[in-house]
């Protein structure tokens, strides 16, 4: 149906209290927000925030950590930290500024998937169209 790609973000309020990270060893000197290492979905972050530019025996400790798509929208929003997420039309239309804008996140194909005798149906047909324009309009 379409892809989704995942960036580093953070709010203006951030930016300004505690700077914009240049390059991924900056991030050391930030507030990261992950999710929790127990924390499991299919489009979810891998945590790239306390890996990127470090040993994987040594990974940066995230200021704080989340268990839901919504909880790290809301922290970033509130100018916590900066935050991995995926260019879903909510987080494009949210004013949070991408950080790191050469670091490219994973990118995760997007399905929609019914069960094969319900492919005439015109509700399925009807979600489908909705679905994908909202997506790939990034206005929405």
């Amino acid at each position: 149906m379409f892809d989704v790609n995942h960036q580093f973000y953070a709010s203006k309020e951030y930016i300004s209290n505690f700077g914009n990270p240049q390059v991924p060893e900056e991030l050391d000197f930030h507030r990261l927000i992950t999710y929790r290492e127990d924390y499991y979905s299919p489009s979810r972050s891998t945590n790239r925030l306390t890996n990127i530019a470090r040993s994987a025996n040594f990974p940066r400790r995230p200021y704080f950590q989340v268990d839901s798509l919504h909880g790290m929208l809301n922290a970033a929003l509130e100018g916590y930290g900066i935050v991995e997420l995926p260019d879903f039309p909510q987080v494009l239309n949210s004013g949070l500024k991408i950080i790191l804008p050469q670091i490219k996140g994973e990118t995760i194909p997007m399905y929609y998937i019914f069960h094969e005798n319900r492919k005439n149906s015109k509700k399925i047909k009807a979600l489908y169209n909705y679905l994908f324009q909202k997506f790939n309009s990034k206005d929405n």
